[in-house]
């Protein structure tokens, strides 16, 4: 691999390991924002449509939590690749 490769290699890893961390911290936001609005509406204010957004939201979001965390695993094996790539620059093993 010549230092150009490895270069572009780094700054691809580095724009998708913050990419990641980005859409994570938004899955994460979008569900507490979410929980909080619907825990302000007491019963009183719930409307027909309340269930029904209830009923489609939760089996949804217990499917985002494990594609959430499979995104964080993905984003520590990039983290490594980064660290292997700084390295090998790093110590001149350029070709």
């Amino acid at each position: 691999m010549d230092k150009e490769t490895a270069q572009y290699n780094l700054e691809a890893t580095v724009n998708c390991i913050n990419s990641l961390e980005t859409y994570s911290k938004q899955l994460v936001e979008f569900n507490t924002r979410t929980r909080q609005a619907v825990g302000r509406l007491g019963q009183t204010h719930q409307d027909q449509n309340f269930e029904t957004f209830t009923e489609f939201f939760t089996p949804l979001w217990n499917r985002i939590v494990p594609f959430t965390e499979e995104i964080n695993h993905f984003r520590q094996f990039l983290i490594d690749k980064k660290t292997f790539l700084e390295g090998y620059i790093n110590a001149g093993n350029i070709g």
